[in-house]
């Protein structure tokens, strides 16, 4: 996929109900969260904000495999190390996003850094189910992310996780378009790696695999917003076409 922020199409079901798609995009992350795979609504002060979805297929991994999940989710995580999620387990020890310095002024290289920044924690959540700082910094209009966190929350409320399914962006802000009061247009990119979602909402786990990586070389134009407060928020994002 590609897109002007990480969007994906997770068309994924929780023990509550059938929530809408997920969407995730990228290519190529430069932060440190993202080098260890590890990185990704709130209201913002004058501005609403909101991105997309993708496309799904089901798998169903051998029932013997889950049977031993915990035991090599707790032997496999050793001294702190980080550990990626996959079908026998969550994610262990994921990096928690640091906020760039520098990111609270509006140039373009804030705006840049932000971008990295507001990914990193969406692929956090993904792998961890905290949804809280990726919250504050998009807008409660935006629809599809707010639906993605309401997702995201449910799967790990319920004893399940995430698999996959997390976004390296390439954010074109050297082409980013001005549109006044501190709104901004950037062209992004994005790669997305398919994902693996693990349903324990109801009795045995279900799983659903979604091949987010079908939408990759989709070109997006992503919203965002530099506040009266001095804070960034992403507002909203749509596709323009595809590569």
């Amino acid at each position: 996929m590609s897109r002007s922020l990480p969007t994906s199409k997770f068309l994924t079901t929780t023990s509550t109900a059938l929530l809408a798609s997920l969407l995730f995009v990228g290519c190529g992350s430069n932060s440190e969260s993202s080098d260890a795979n590890a990185t990704a609504s709130s209201s913002s002060t004058s501005a609403s904000t909101s991105p997309s979805s993708s496309q799904n297929s089901s798998a169903h991994p051998d029932q013997s495999a889950t049977a031993s999940s915990s035991e090599k989710s707790s032997s496999n995580a050793t001294n702190g190390k980080y550990k990626p999620a996959d079908e026998h387990g969550p994610a262990q020890n994921v990096p928690k996003p640091v906020k760039p310095e520098g990111m609270d002024v509006e140039t373009p290289e804030a705006m840049e850094k932000f971008i990295y920044y507001w990914n990193d924690l969406n692929n956090y959540a993904i792998q961890t189910g905290d949804t809280t700082e990726v919250r504050k910094h998009t807008a409660s209009s935006f629809q599809t992310y707010v639906d993605n966190f309401a997702v995201w929350d449910g799967v790990y409320r319920d004893g399940g996780w995430i698999a996959g399914g997390l976004v390296k962006p390439a954010a074109g802000t050297s082409g980013a378009v001005s549109l006044g009061d501190g709104f901004y247009a950037v062209p992004m990119n994005y790669e997305t790696g398919d994902a693996l979602i693990v349903d324990k909402g109801e009795g045995e786990p279900r799983y659903k695999a979604y091949k987010l990586s079908e939408d990759n070389g989709t070109g997006y134009e992503l919203k965002v917003q530099f506040s009266d407060s001095g804070e960034w928020f992403v507002i909203d994002q749509k596709i323009v076409g595809d590569q």
